[in-house]
């Protein structure tokens, strides 16, 4: 009877010790599934864009100068529906197209100052001075060729990540949206035709030094004055992308569009720095994340619209003219004067080196 007992203790201890380990397997592995799941939901972790109770709302003011019909409100549109989405609503986006906001000079004071949030467009010296880089003619010869340049980690996207947060900016992403083009009302068939074309320039002296050395007689003016000059012939050209020149009809005041393909217009999406930086590591995350669809975005729309809006051009009247390969030799050849004030801005080195960066 002694041994029978032992026996069935011993049992009992075996099974005992065997449901024992069963649970403790069940428990760890629950325990590393818990584990994980919060790591995963971490962006810092995963790279994924979350939301936590402890995040405000937030709201983000972005202003721009271009037209509701643009390529670059089309982009800032899409970064308000990305960041509402992926924060769940915890972030508001405001767009102002239009300079209906701001103006354009107190945009580059406003994002420096954090008076505003963000803004869009393409950089330039109004910015701060050693972006006018960015305004020197025919630096690049195709949407494809500026799209991969500006990808974040190449040499000139990196050096130029430097000047913008030189200038208390944080530049979240920036994407080709077409060329400016030259608009006039007469014929502009060469580079030599350009002598003495009156023509309207957004105030900024590094295109002021260009056109001046190309032989026209560039001037200043508002943007929102410039179809009543032409149209009144105080001015007889203009340059801007496709998109631009629809948005503000200027089909119906100038007659030639010559392709002169001197300066990428660029959608930039600019923010205050000292605001990226006091946000939460979700919210940096969810705004990366959004920046870099939107540029994949917008790089898209800019290939899809650049050719219709070329039609649509020419359906309303316009007469295309194209340059040749020796025109723009020339015009990159003859642009000294405006190199001349960016080195002064940055200095030869980093001059030199961004221009390198640029195959040049």
């Amino acid at each position: 009877m002694k041994k029978l007992v032992a026996l069935l203790l011993a049992a009992m201890m075996v099974l005992s010790l065997v449901a024992c380990g069963g649970s403790s397997s069940s428990s760890s592995s629950g325990s590393t599934s818990t584990t994980t799941a919060p790591a995963a939901a971490t962006p810092a972790a995963s790279g994924e864009a979350t939301v936590s109770d402890s995040d405000p709302a937030i709201t983000i003011t972005i202003a721009h100068s271009s037209g509701e019909e643009t390529v670059l409100n089309r982009a800032c549109l899409k970064y308000k529906e990305l960041a509402e989405q992926y924060s769940n609503g915890k972030i508001t986006v405001d767009v102002y197209p239009n300079g209906t906001l701001i103006s354009v000079a107190e945009m580059n004071e406003a994002i420096k100052d954090g008076t505003v949030e963000m803004i869009a467009g393409s950089p330039g010296s109004m910015t701060s001075d050693a972006l006018g880089i960015l305004e020197l003619p025919n630096l690049v010869n195709s949407l494809d060729q500026a799209h991969e340049v500006m990808q974040p980690g190449t040499e000139f996207r990196t050096l130029l990540d430097d000047v913008f947060a030189d200038a208390g900016i944080h530049l979240q992403g920036i994407e080709p949206c077409d060329f400016r083009m030259l608009t006039a009302n007469r014929e502009i068939k060469s580079y030599e035709d350009i002598a003495g074309l009156r023509i309207r320039l957004m105030d900024s002296p590094v295109p002021m030094a260009y056109w001046k050395q190309w032989g026209a007689n560039p001037g200043p003016l508002g943007w929102s004055e410039v179809y009543m000059a032409l149209q009144q012939n105080m001015f007889e050209a203009q340059e801007n992308p496709y998109d631009s020149i629809l948005a503000a009809n200027l089909q119906e005041v100038q007659k030639y569009l010559i392709q002169t393909n001197h300066v990428m217009f660029y959608t930039g999406l600019m923010m205050n720095k000292a605001f990226y930086d006091s946000l939460s590591d979700n919210y940096k995350a969810i705004l990366d994340k959004v920046a870099e669809e939107v540029c994949a975005y917008t790089y898209q729309d800019a290939k899809d619209s650049s050719a219709a809006n070329l039609k649509k051009l020419e359906d309303a009247g316009m007469t295309y003219i194209a340059l040749t390969d020796a025109d723009y030799a020339k015009m990159r050849a003859n642009a000294t004067d405006a190199d001349n004030i960016v080195k002064a801005a940055i200095g030869d080195e980093q001059f030199n080196k961004m221009m390198s960066a640029l195959g040049f």
